[in-house]
C-alpha cells in the first residue's frame, strides 16, 4: 500500500489524474479504507479542476467528477470530519461545482478552524463569497433586463 501512495503523490505531481483514478478505482471497494477513500476524493478534484496535464475539463465531465468526490468523502464523513484534509477536499468540491459555493464555505470554515496555519481555507471563503456575490449581481441585472419592453 505504501508503494502506491508513493506512486499516487508521483502521478499527482506530474498532474496524471486518470491514473490515479485508475489505480484506485482496481483496489476493491471492501479493501477501502479512508486514506483510499482521500485518496480517491483527491485525484477526482485535481482531475475536475486541473485536469491531466493541466488542460482542464469539461464542466460537465469536471461536475460529475466532483459530485463523485462528494460522496466517496460523505462515506468517511465519520472518520474525516474532524480533519483539516477532508473539510478541505469538502470545501474544494462545492468551491468548484457548478453554482455550489455557499455549501463550501462551512467546510472552509472548519478547516480553518482545524487548521489555523492554512492560509488556503480563507481564501476558498473569500473566493466563494465573490463569486456567490458577482453571480447575484448578475442575477439582479438579468431580471432587469428582462422586464424592459
Amino acid at each position: 500500500m505504501e508503494d502506491l501512495m508513493q506512486q499516487l503523490e508521483r502521478w499527482n505531481d506530474a498532474d496524471e489524474f486518470t491514473k490515479c483514478i485508475q489505480a484506485l478505482e482496481a483496489i476493491p471497494k471492501e479493501d477501502w479504507d479512508y486514506s483510499i477513500a482521500y485518496a480517491m476524493a483527491r485525484a477526482l478534484e485535481n482531475h475536475a479542476i486541473i485536469g491531466d496535464h493541466a488542460q482542464g475539463t469539461p464542466v460537465c465531465k469536471g461536475d460529475e467528477a466532483l459530485l463523485r468526490a462528494i460522496d466517496i468523502l460523505e462515506s468517511v464523513r465519520a472518520e474525516g470530519q474532524d480533519r483539516a484534509e477532508w473539510n478541505m477536499r469538502m470545501a474544494y468540491a462545492y468551491q468548484y461545482l457548478s453554482w455550489q459555493e455557499e455549501k463550501a464555505i462551512p467546510y472552509a470554515r472548519r478547516w480553518a478552524e482545524l487548521d489555523p496555519s492554512d492560509e488556503n481555507a480563507e481564501m476558498v471563503i473569500q473566493e466563494c463569497r465573490e463569486e456567490i456575490q458577482d453571480r447575484n449581481k448578475k442575477k439582479i441585472k438579468d431580471d432587469h433586463s428582462s422586464r424592459l419592453p
